[in-house]
C-alpha cells in the first residue's frame, strides 16, 4: 500500500491548504507492518484516502472496503493492510481534498448513533483482522479520536451527545466546557475538547502534524512547486 499527501481545495477548487495530515518521514519511505503498527498507535489515521493505493490481493486478504464501516471503511482498510502488509510513503501532494457541505464523511461524523454504531463493529471485527494492531488501548483511542471528530465536523455543537458517551472525567469535563462556553466560541470549544478526548495526541500532532506540516510546505515553496 502507498499513500502520499494532497491539498485542501473548496467547492470552487480554491486552494484552502495542505491537508495537515501526520508527515511521518520527510522522504519517500517504506515502513514494515511493525513499523505501520507503531504508526497508527502514535497517530491513528496518517493516510489520505484520496492518495491511496493498494495491491489487490492484500486488500482483499484485509477484509477489503467494509461497508458496514460507511465513510470511514477506506480509514479501517487502511490501518488494516498497513498492520498486515507494511505501507509505503511519500511527503509530496500527489491529489486534492475537496471540502463541501453534506459530504458523505461528514454526514457520517455528524450522525453520533450511526458514528458509534460503526466503532463498535470496529472494536468487533478489528482484533480479528490485525490482532496486532487492534488492541484495547489502540481501539479505545481510536474511539476518542472519531468522537472529537464529530465535536469538530459539527463545530463544537455535538459536545454533549459526546459527553453522554464518555465516562468519567471526560464527561463531566466536556458538559462544563459546553456549560461555560458560548456556542459563538467554535474555535475554544473544538480546541479544548481536543484536550479533553486527545491528551496523548497533543505532542504528536505539535510535532508531526504542525511542524512537520510547516517543514513540508516550506521546502514545497522553495523548489517553487504549485498545487495543481
Amino acid at each position: 500500500m502507498w499513500s502520499a499527501l494532497a491539498w485542501l481545495v473548496d467547492e470552487d477548487d480554491r486552494l484552502i491548504r495542505l491537508h495537515p495530515s501526520a508527515i511521518v518521514a520527510l522522504n519517500d519511505a517504506i515502513f514494515s507492518p511493525e513499523d505501520c503498527v507503531r504508526l497508527a498507535r502514535r497517530f491513528g489515521n496518517w493516510f489520505t484516502g484520496t492518495t491511496l493505493i493498494y495491491r489487490l490481493d492484500a486488500l482483499r486478504a484485509a477484509g477489503g472496503f467494509d461497508p458496514g464501516y460507511g465513510a470511514p471503511a477506506d480509514l479501517f482498510a487502511a490501518l488494516t493492510v498497513a498492520s498486515l502488509r507494511g505501507a509505503a510513503y511519500t511527503p509530496e501532494p500527489f491529489a486534492a481534498i475537496r471540502r463541501h457541505a453534506g459530504s458523505f464523511l461528514h454526514g457520517a461524523l455528524t450522525d453520533v448513533a450511526a458514528l458509534e454504531s460503526t466503532l463498535k463493529r470496529f472494536a468487533e471485527l478489528g482484533p480479528k483482522r490485525s490482532p496486532k494492531l487492534f488492541t484495547g488501548d489502540f481501539t479505545e483511542r481510536t474511539t476518542l479520536r472519531f468522537r472529537f471528530a464529530a465535536v469538530r465536523a459539527s463545530g463544537g455543537t455535538l459536545i454533549v451527545e459526546i459527553a453522554e458517551r464518555v465516562p468519567g472525567w471526560r464527561r463531566f469535563a466536556l458538559t462544563m466546557l459546553d456549560y461555560l462556553s458560548p456556542a459563538s466560541l467554535r474555535i475554544l470549544r473544538v480546541a479544548f475538547a481536543f484536550l479533553i478526548l486527545r491528551p496523548f495526541d497533543i505532542l504528536p500532532t505539535l510535532w508531526y502534524r504542525v511542524i512537520g506540516w510547516i517543514v513540508v510546505r516550506v521546502r514545497l515553496k522553495l523548489r517553487g512547486a504549485r498545487p495543481p
